[in-house]
């Protein structure tokens, strides 16, 4: 990287007007303005990008845990009185809910 001081027009400083050195700030702080815009929204995409590897991290980790509990046979429930009730299958959002809470 280039050194910004050693840019420096020394000459320009000293021999300028108030209204240069003016116009100069305001050209500077402008550029500053737009890297800095450029710079979020490149910070932004990055952060885009590592939030979406982390969700396929994850699937990587416990998308067969996900599988199955989608894919599980409904199972007999039983009554108070001993009885089997109605098949039912486990509830996704409770195994889901436990899954996440074990990772």
């Amino acid at each position: 990287m280039d050194d910004p001081l050693g840019n420096l027009p020394i000459g320009y400083l000293l021999e300028t007007s108030d209204i240069g050195l003016q116009n100069a700030l305001m050209q500077h702080l402008a550029a500053a303005s737009v890297k800095r815009k450029e710079l979020r929204i490149l910070l932004e995409e990055w952060i885009q990008e590592e939030a979406i590897a982390l969700v396929f991290k994850w699937f990587l980790e416990h998308g067969h845990e996900i599988a199955a509990l989608l894919t599980s046979p409904p199972t007999a429930k039983a009554l108070p009185d001993g009885e089997p009730g109605s098949q039912t299958a486990e509830d996704f959002r409770e195994g889901l809910r436990r899954l996440l809470k074990s990772g």
